[in-house]
């Protein structure tokens, strides 16, 4: 399998969607200037282990699991029939999706030689409501607002017990003195990312700060407790 594009400040603006608002903002403008825009396929046709645990449960992708080797990792991704194409900078590998060429993909981050995150996009229409159906209800999200582009308003949703995160588009919506983004159950799921399973958020952030290098100096104030749609 041949390494064809790289689209690392891409991918390194992903990496820490989880520890910084602002980089949400950044990762869906560069979304929104895309070429392509979102195809979604079957789900029978891609990686739906989200909501089905098929092949696998999360916090694991395709068989690739938080703690795996960084050799395992790879030879899975080389070895995968639903990766076209696969590429490596520093700690991090990267793949594009050979069902949605162009839009579909995800990451790998490694720490000390080990999987610490695993990121990708959804490639099939997923409404936050079936998701929560799933999992149950959040423990924790972070809303992210990008007045440049209308829709790329977003709001971060956690499960850390069950190393999970997703972030949800939204629309801007005032709640008194406070902005904060409005999702409804329809809202669809974007981006997903695994993570070491914690007992807390708290917990989650310090241990993804070690992961991408960055304070966790903010770790007990970035998140508010879920507490249903907005509006509701």
């Amino acid at each position: 399998m041949e390494s064809v594009r790289s689209y690392s400040p891409f991918r390194r603006v992903v990496s820490r969607f989880m520890l910084q608002a602002i980089a949400v903002s950044v990762l869906l403008s560069v979304s929104a200037c895309r070429a392509n825009e979102p195809t979604y396929v079957d789900r029978s046709l891609v990686d739906s282990g989200l909501i089905t645990n098929e092949p696998c449960a999360p916090p694991c992708w395709q068989g690739i699991e938080i703690g795996d080797s960084r050799i395992d990792a790879l030879a899975a991704l080389l070895q995968n029939p639903l990766v076209s194409e696969v590429t490596e900078e520093g700690n991090e590998v990267w793949w594009t999706s050979s069902q949605t060429p162009g839009y579909g993909g995800g990451a790998i981050d490694f720490y000390q030689g080990t999987v610490a995150t695993i990121y990708y996009e959804v490639e099939y229409r997923l409404e936050i409501q079936e998701l929560i159906a799933v999992l149950g209800e959040p423990e924790a999200y972070v809303d992210s607002f990008d007045l440049r582009y209308y829709r790329n308003h977003a709001r971060t949703l956690y499960w850390p017990e069950r190393g999970i995160a997703v972030i949800v588009r939204g629309k801007l919506n005032r709640s008194g003195e406070y902005l904060q983004v409005r999702i409804r159950p329809e809202s669809l799921v974007s981006f997903v990312s695994y993570y070491q399973q914690s007992e807390s958020m708290v917990d989650a952030c310090r241990n993804l700060s070690l992961v991408f290098g960055v304070s966790d100096s903010d770790c007990r104030t970035s998140f508010r407790a879920w507490e249903g749609y907005p509006g509701d």
